[in-house]
């Protein structure tokens, strides 16, 4: 049974046109429909969360940061995720958190790889939201477990087309926790982490080169011996993607880089929980093919996460 956590709240966060129109930001959109998606699979589960703790917010981030989600103000901090400060804001993070903290729970308790189904907010840092990820959820899911005693070395691979600042920048004052990164983009307002001790990343131009490397992170991870990997799975490698892109990084790329997961995972047998990373649309195209594209992805993205979770 792959068992999928998703936080309660997701359909009730929106975003506005410059004219004012409301509209789902392309990561909620994935989610909303991969929900669906996966409730017509058989041997899935899908289990909604809804936690009002929201003390673990302050395992990787700031008192005033998180008082800014929690009260809007100031509206700036509120919004530097990208995601716009509203009524059901705050609850929707708080479950973003536990969702990733439950699925953990999880997958070290059968041992087995679980799902959680919203992204992992590799961007954000301790004080600040960037890249719609108003927080980092594996940061604050892998203090929450080590407090509990429940892991003592986590691994995190990340990727995601884009450089995951947020984790590495928290990460490197963490011995025992691993950050690996394959990114390709890196925008100016976030901090830059050197690829150093448990620190590694790489950036990559092609798909060619991207696949070379790949087996170097893993191995970084496999000699790390990690108690929890955490899989941030991003779609946005896809050279047609909006955002991201890498050069010659098609759909067979993908199932290629599927594979090695699924094998990699197969012979660590550790504990893994899946994170959903970055995939975006091409709104320059008319109506009809964006919803054929946003469709597309949203099966792509499944048909990542099941593959990768065969073994």
């Amino acid at each position: 049974m792959l068992k999928f956590y998703y936080p309660t709240g997701t359909e009730d966060i929106w975003h506005k046109s410059r004219t004012g129109k409301r509209y789902r930001l392309d990561s909620l959109n994935r989610m909303i429909m991969l929900k669906a998606l996966i409730l017509k699979k058989s041997n899935t589960e899908v289990i909604s969360v809804n936690k009002k703790d929201d003390s673990i917010l302050s395992l990787a981030h700031t008192p005033t940061l998180i008082n800014s989600y929690k009260t809007g103000k100031p509206r700036k901090l509120a919004e530097s995720s990208g995601v716009l400060y509203q009524k059901d804001f705050y609850r929707w993070v708080v479950n973003n958190a536990w969702a990733h903290i439950m699925a953990a729970e999880n997958a070290l308790k059968e041992n087995n790889i679980t799902i959680a189904l919203t992204d992992g907010g590799h961007h954000a840092e301790a004080g600040s939201g960037y890249g719609f990820g108003p927080i980092n959820s594996m940061l604050i899911a892998s203090e929450y477990l080590k407090s509990k005693r429940k892991v003592e070395r986590v691994a995190i691979l990340d990727l995601d087309a884009h450089f995951g600042n947020g984790t590495h920048s928290q990460a490197c004052h963490k011995p025992w926790v691993l950050s690996t990164d394959l990114w390709r983009y890196k925008l100016d307002k976030w901090s830059f982490t050197k690829s150093e001790k448990n620190v590694f990343h790489k950036k990559v131009e092609n798909s060619e080169q991207y696949i070379k490397l790949l087996p170097d992170v893993l191995e970084k991870i496999e000699k790390f011996k990690p108690d929890l990997i955490w899989y941030y799975l991003g779609l946005d490698v896809l050279e047609t993607d909006r955002k991201g892109g890498v050069e010659g990084f098609d759909v067979d790329t993908l199932r290629k880089r599927n594979q090695l997961m699924a094998e990699f995972f197969t012979k660590l047998k550790t504990s893994v929980v899946i994170s959903i990373g970055g995939g975006y649309i091409n709104y320059q195209l008319n109506r009809l093919e964006v919803q054929k594209q946003k469709k597309e992805l949203a099966k792509l993205t499944w048909e990542s996460v099941y593959s990768s979770s065969c073994r």
